[in-house]
């Protein structure tokens, strides 16, 4: 029997990928592709909910289909630590469940998983990161989870990040700049730079 999916955001540029993938899939039905003008209980009958929205109504989108027993698959940038925090209680008081993946890219998740694992040993860490100019969120949800997991992973020590007030030094997240670009032609791309002598 098949897995009944609805995919939230299905006429983006992920959207249209995911729906491709879930109807090559045998395990499972695309049941509904949700857009901006999709009723709020579009969807609801089935089991698996994929967002891959926009930031500012993901949140609202994850809450109905958690309250309606829905599992749910979060692909959508801009989930800070905060937002995660209560969506971690939201799960727990529901019967669905959900994942928050801030990037499909195997490549970009064992970047992140890197760069939290050097991240204790330097002292001056910084991140670019590039996308095409549709790209709505700047810094890219991306980046701000790595830039997250890398201040973790110092345990509450400070970077060294010196002029940080300067608009030109990036925005500081988690107090390590972030530098973004949107450029046309610009394939997804992220860098995470160490600098100062290495720690061993």
């Amino acid at each position: 029997m098949s897995n009944r999916v609805a995919v939230s955001g299905a006429t983006g540029r992920l959207g249209s990928l995911v729906c491709e993938v879930v109807e090559e899939h045998p395990d499972f039905e695309l049941v509904a592709r949700l857009s901006s003008t999709s009723a709020p209980d579009a969807g609801a009958d089935a089991e698996i909910l994929i967002d891959v929205t926009h930031p500012d109504v993901s949140e609202d989108i994850v809450s109905r289909a958690l309250a309606r027993g829905q599992r749910v698959i979060v692909g959508t940038s801009g989930w800070s630590s905060e937002r995660l925090a209560v969506l971690e209680r939201r799960v727990s008081d529901a019967d669905g469940g959900a994942i928050v993946v801030p990037n499909f890219s195997l490549g970009s998740v064992l970047g992140t998983a890197l760069a939290r694992a050097a991240a204790p040993y330097f002292d001056a860490i910084e991140i670019i990161e590039a996308h095409h100019p549709q790209k709505v969120d700047s810094p890219s949800g991306t980046a701000v989870r790595t830039a997250e997991l890398v201040a973790e992973a110092r345990a509450g020590r400070p970077v060294d990040a010196p002029f940080a007030e300067q608009p030109a030094r990036g925005e500081l997240v988690a107090g390590i700049p972030v530098h973004s670009l949107r450029l046309a032609g610009v394939v997804a791309k992220q860098e995470v730079r160490f600098g100062g002598q290495a720690r061993c």
